[in-house]
Parts: structure tokens; C-alpha cells; sequence
């Protein structure tokens, strides 16, 4: 039959035309993946590398704290380690519910060999300053509205340890 050579030679040139750009649009996937790994593979190293480059001259509960829970938080360890003596006794009295700031716990493994201690949930926060007040007793407020004057007239002098967070330390 005349023509029919003609329709295979077609069928076989639609059939190559497919499986070249089939081949071509898995080609181009393949590329784009490429390029996506090695961009996040390189930020991902860079930010790592600078993490670690910042930390370097920091102590190992420093660079802890900021690995486990951001810097925020390794701030916020580092001012309590500057300001209580080791053997102190740090009391909570604080409305944070993030683990890393309202768990015993999280904080006993920061702050050793200081020691946590928190004040009953019912107490006044200036009540409690009264009857827990010590040369060696710390407070931490945390988002409670204290008045630092009147922690100022019981002999505590506030240091500043973040957003709304203060550390009522013994007065000279």
C-alpha cells in the first residue's frame, strides 16, 4: 500500500521527538535538584560554620544554652551566671511557660551549682522577697509587674536580663 512508509516514518520521528524531550525534561529536573542541594547544602554549612565561629571563645554551657535555645536565651543564662555567685539560691517567681524558662529542670542544668528555688504561686511577688530575702537570695522576675522601687526599699537592686526580666540581686 502506497503511503504507509510514509505513516511509520512518522509514527518512528513522533516516537524519537517523545523520548528526547522526555529525556530533556528529566535532564533539566535533574539539573534544577543539583542546583537546589548545592544551594542549601551551602547555606546550610555557612550557618553552621558562623554559629560555631561565634561561639568559639564562649564556655560550654553558653554555647549549650544558645545551640539548645537560641541566643535569647544563652543571654539570659549568661547575665544570671555573671550577676549570682555559684551557691546561691535563684528564686522563680515568673509567668513564662516556655519549658527552658519555666522548668526546674531545664534551669538547675544551667545554673549549677546555684540553686533553684521558686516561690508559692498564691505569694505576692513582694511577699515573697520578704520572707525568702537573703544576702544570698536572687529573684528573677519575669513578666510580672513588680515594683522595683519598693524591691529597691527591701535592699534589692534590679539588673536588666532581657524584654520584661529582671534580676533582683542584694544591694551593696
Amino acid at each position: 500500500m502506497p503511503g504507509q512508509g510514509y505513516m511509520q516514518e512518522d509514527l518512528t520521528t513522533m516516537k524519537r521527538i517523545r523520548m528526547v524531550s522526555g529525556m530533556l525534561l528529566i535532564a533539566l529536573l535533574l539539573i534544577g535538584l543539583i542546583y537546589q542541594v548545592f544551594l542549601v547544602g551551602k547555606t546550610t554549612v555557612t550557618l553552621a560554620k558562623n554559629k560555631v565561629w561565634d561561639n568559639r571563645m564562649r564556655s560550654s554551657l553558653s554555647r549549650g544554652a544558645d545551640v539548645a535555645y537560641g541566643q535569647s536565651y544563652m543571654q539570659f543564662i549568661d547575665t544570671l551566671l555573671e550577676n549570682v555567685p555559684p551557691g546561691a539560691n535563684i528564686y522563680v517567681i515568673s509567668s513564662h511557660h516556655a519549658p527552658e524558662y519555666s522548668s526546674k529542670a531545664f534551669l538547675q542544668y544551667f545554673m549549677l551549682p546555684r540553686i533553684i528555688r521558686y516561690c508559692p504561686a498564691d505569694a505576692e511577688p513582694l511577699s515573697c522577697i520578704q520572707t525568702e530575702g537573703s544576702d544570698d537570695a536572687y529573684f528573677w522576675i519575669d513578666q510580672i509587674q513588680v515594683d522595683l522601687e519598693e524591691a529597691a526599699d527591701l535592699g534589692y537592686q534590679s539588673i536588666s536580663i532581657g524584654e520584661d526580666q529582671y534580676l533582683l540581686a542584694p544591694g551593696p
